[in-house]
């Protein structure tokens, strides 16, 4: 049987090359919504107290955030967070109520999920569960 030990050098790679790639993903998908939104409500506020953590969503369909979300409401807005890990790229935001245009409640996949089209510079699609989005439907526009 034939012992075959790695070179150092690829262990180097890989310590050096991981970090590089998280922060690359990461840069990736803050592109596809979160960061048009930064521009804009981009908050140094903690997340209300009643906010709910380890939550789903996405944006435009392609930037998924898998249970790594803070959501919270208050009466200034919608406040987005993500899990420390990720947070490269992606600011806690607050978005006004009044930026929100309009509200889609649909199935996706197996679970019911509201679209919200936000206005900022232009236009962003955020799909978060309709169990989270409930608990502050009094701010939201009528689904369409």
């Amino acid at each position: 049987m034939h012992h075959y030990e790695l070179p150092p050098i690829i262990f180097l790679l890989w310590l050096i090359g991981m970090p590089v790639m998280w922060v690359v993903v990461s840069f990736m998908i803050s592109n596809m919504g979160w960061s048009t939104l930064a521009a804009r409500f981009r908050t140094d506020t903690a997340p209300p107290a009643d906010a709910r953590r380890m939550q789903w969503g996405s944006f435009g369909g392609f930037g998924s955030y898998n249970n790594i979300l803070t959501i919270g409401a208050s009466d200034s807005g919608l406040y987005l967070g993500v899990l420390f890990l990720f947070r490269a790229f992606h600011p806690p935001l607050q978005i006004p109520w009044s930026a929100i245009r309009s509200r889609t409640r649909e199935r996706y996949w197996l679970v019911m999920c509201d679209t919200l089209e936000i206005e900022a510079d232009s236009i962003v699609r955020l799909r978060l569960r309709a169990s989270v989005t409930d608990s502050f439907l009094r701010h939201l526009p009528a689904a369409q």
